[in-house]
């Protein structure tokens, strides 16, 4: 199940974070020398 919010969503900040930083918390799991940074945008 994929959902979406529009960049002009006034949480949207809020939630992006929110999902960058999980997604890092899962492929850090998977890849050796995962940067955070990668997830920075």
């Amino acid at each position: 199940v994929g959902q979406a919010v529009p960049k002009g969503h006034p949480m949207y900040d809020e939630l992006h974070e929110r999902d960058m930083k999980n997604m890092y918390m899962y492929w850090k799991k998977r890849i050796s020398g995962l940067k955070k940074e990668a997830f920075d945008q």
